[in-house]
Formats: C-alpha cells, sequence, structure tokens
C-alpha cells in the first residue's frame, strides 16, 4: 500500500489482491485493490472514510454546577479508539466574563489545555480580602453564567468525532444533574428505549434541606403520559413503537431542590429499523436429473416472509416491500477459482426479479452447471453425489447462489 496509509486498511474482502493502491482525493481517502483471475484483471475501489472507525465521544460531565462545584469530565468511556489512546482537543464556544475585570475565566485556559481524558480543575483558593490572611474559593475562576463547548476526540489513525457540551453554573446552590451517555443519540422505533440518568444534593453553603423531585419531559410530547410526565425516577424507560418515526426528540431530566432547578436534556432522532430480508427453507440441496424437461420442476425461493419491524402497511412511514433478486454461481477455471460471479436470473426463472418468489425452473439451473468451468465444453458440474469412474464431474465449490434485498417501497430504507 503505497502512501504510508496501510494502517486505515482494516477489514477489505480483496480476495488475494494482487495490489493495493491508496489514493487521498481532498479530504476523502480511496483504496484501489487489483485482482487477476483466468478470466482478466478487475480493480474494485474502497471509500476508507467509511471502513475506518470514527470515535464517538461519550462524556460523563454534569452539566449543572452549584457556586462551589469544581468542573469535571470524563470521556474515558468514548468509543472507536482503534486500540490506542484518544486525543481530546476541547474548543471554547462560549463562556461568561469574569464581572471585575472582565477576563476570560481561569478554568478556560486549563480545560483547553489538557490532554487527558478524565480531569477535575479544583477551584482555587484566594485571600479574601486584600491584607486578609483567610482565603476563599477564587471567584473569577469558574464563575457562574452559561459555557459552551466542543470536544473533538482523534484516535490514532486519523478519524475524528465530534460532541457538543452545554453547562451552566449557578450563583447559589444547586443539586448536580447529568444525563449518562451520548448528549445526542440515533435510536430505532422497534427497540425499547432506556434512558439513565444521575442527580446528587448540592454540597454547597446554603443548601435546601428538601429532597431532590425528579421529573422526565419531552418536546414534542409523547402521547399517553398524564400531564407529559414520563417518569418521576432516575430511569425512564420508553417501550417499543412508543416513538415516530423520522421525528426528533429533546428529552429533559429536571431536578428540583427546594427552589432550585437543574435541567439537563438529550436529543434522541428516531429511525425506522432495517428490512429483514428471509427466504424460506434456507439453503438447500437440489437433484438435477438428464431427464428433466423444460418446466417439470421448480424450486420456490419464496421471500414472503421478509418484513419491517416497525412499519405498518399503507402507514405514514410506508409498510410495502420491495425486492430485488440477484443470482449467481462459482465459477471456475482449470484449478484457479475465478469466485462467484453474478448470471441473469432470466436465465433459469420467467418471474422478474422484482417479484416476492422466484420459480427456479430445474432443467434451465442443471443447463446453466457447464457454465461452472468454462474450459470443460458441454460437461455440468455437480456440487456431490457422482459415482466413481462416472461421466458425472463433481466439485464441492460447485454452487449457485440466490440473495434477495427488501426495502420500503415508499422510503427506500
Amino acid at each position: 500500500v503505497t502512501s504510508g496509509q496501510f494502517q486505515r486498511v482494516l477489514d477489505i474482502p480483496t480476495l488475494a489482491a494482487l495490489r493495493l493502491m491508496y489514493r487521498a482525493e481532498g479530504a476523502n481517502g480511496f483504496l484501489v485493490a487489483v485482482l487477476s483471475s483466468g478470466l482478466g484483471i478487475a480493480a474494485r475501489v474502497y471509500s476508507i472514510d467509511d471502513l475506518v472507525p470514527r470515535p464517538r465521544p461519550i462524556i460523563d460531565m454534569p452539566t449543572v454546577y452549584g457556586s462551589c462545584d469544581q468542573l469535571l469530565f470524563d470521556a474515558r468511556a468514548s468509543l472507536n479508539s482503534a486500540g490506542r489512546p484518544l486525543i481530546p482537543e476541547w474548543t471554547v464556544l462560549g463562556f461568561p466574563l469574569v464581572l471585575s475585570t472582565a477576563a476570560m475565566p481561569g478554568v478556560i485556559e486549563d480545560l483547553v489545555g489538557t490532554s487527558e481524558l478524565k480531569s477535575t480543575f479544583p477551584i482555587p483558593m484566594t485571600r479574601c480580602a486584600p491584607g486578609s490572611a483567610d482565603l476563599c474559593p477564587d471567584a473569577s475562576y469558574f464563575p457562574a453564567g452559561a459555557y459552551s463547548f466542543a470536544l473533538q476526540l482523534t484516535n490514532w489513525v486519523g478519524a475524528v468525532g465530534h460532541v457538543g457540551v452545554t453547562l451552566r453554573k449557578f450563583l447559589s446552590a444547586a443539586p448536580r444533574v447529568e444525563i449518562r451517555g451520548e448528549k445526542e443519540r440515533t435510536v430505532l422505533g422497534s427497540k425499547e428505549v432506556v434512558l439513565s440518568a444521575f442527580a446528587q444534593r448540592s454540597n454547597c453553603e446554603g443548601k435546601s434541606r428538601a429532597g431532590l423531585v425528579y421529573s422526565w419531559t419531552s418536546s414534542p410530547q409523547i402521547p399517553g403520559y398524564k400531564d407529559g410526565i414520563l417518569s418521576t425516577g432516575l430511569e425512564l424507560v420508553l417501550l417499543k413503537n412508543t416513538l415516530t418515526l423520522g421525528e426528533a426528540y429533546s428529552v429533559s431530566f429536571t431536578v428540583v431542590q427546594g427552589d432550585v432547578e437543574a435541567v439537563v436534556s438529550v436529543m434522541m432522532h428516531v429511525e425506522a429499523t432495517k428490512a429483514v430480508s428471509k427466504i424460506k427453507g434456507g439453503n438447500r440441496r437440489v437433484s438435477l436429473p438428464k431427464s428433466l424437461a423444460s418446466g417439470a420442476r421448480a424450486y420456490n425461493l419464496d421471500a414472503t416472509s421478509s418484513f419491517l419491524p416497525d412499519r405498518k402497511v399503507g402507514g405514514k412511514h410506508g409498510g410495502t416491500l420491495a425486492y430485488s433478486w440477484e443470482c449467481a454461481r462459482f465459477v471456475k477455471v482449470a484449478d484457479d477459482d475465478v469466485g462467484v460471479r453474478l448470471f441473469p436470473c432470466a436465465d433459469v426463472t420467467k418471474d422478474a426479479i422484482t417479484s416476492p418468489a422466484l420459480a427456479v425452473d430445474a432443467a434451465a439451473l442443471r443447463a446453466k452447471t457447464i457454465n461452472f468451468a468454462p474450459d470443460l465444453i458441454g460437461v455440468p458440474t455437480f456440487t456431490s453425489g457422482c459415482k466413481e469412474n462416472g461421466v458425472e464431474r463433481c466439485d464441492p465449490t460447485a454452487k449457485f447462489y440466490f440473495s434477495v434485498t427488501v426495502c420500503d417501497a415508499v422510503t427506500g430504507a
């Protein structure tokens, strides 16, 4: 592989390629695999960017802070590190100025300068007043207000992932609140959704002695819940098929301690589950005797049990299946394996490839076995069953492959 980019090639079925070439076009990377067989030379082009695992930042970081709380974060649970440590880079998008000096808070500089995936930023102590021997927390280090950050994680193969964080610090005591996991996530309509939150009473002076009160809400509202309250605990469970496909929900967790209210949110994008394709009966072994006449016997490939997990026929998001069949056979030249190659399905069936089922004509299929080894003119090849010293030719790789792809006829998903 040229350009020193071999580390970017993870798992590509190159079938013993003669040569691998890496090419960069702008910000995109491509791999060209040159293949050779008895029938000639072919090249396949793969998009490297689809194959390199991009980091998925997951931050444990409270987004509500009381007056005495220190900033902290833990991104060690982030995914797709490609087996080596992730490199963090923080960008500050917004912060409150220090009232007395109109300067940038000290915590900003410390956060931007960190190279760790987990850090705590203790509030330094300073003299309570000029000339005083008493020490107080430095109010200019992490002042009250709204903060906005972006975290970029880079893995060792150069792929990057981003996540935004917005937090608020109060002038008074406030409960520590967080929703675990990614702040923006994609969920499937046919799957149960579980969100887990963390909440802790404030440790600051002047805190209320009242217990914490929890509530979960969403925008837009999810039908079926009284007063729009989804849950009053630390965990929210949404049953499958509760959310509307294609909708984006902002789910909020609110914690009240006395007269102070802390709110955190996550964004959920609801997607349809991919269609499930099924061929009744699965793999099979069939008999192809010489006595077969055209149309005398057919092998039925039935894909009508395929389905869309979370869509109803005729619904807003489709529900009618579309089918597309592919027919292939294994090809061999002498002792060289060419591999699986497509052929027109019309050679062995009268059904359209868009039909939910194919009736494969046995006589036409037997005639197709001659093409298994093009150098053996007129000789059919079977997978098994040949008699010793018989006229038939057998090869365990002589197989036919029939596959069906299904999707929603309305949305294409």
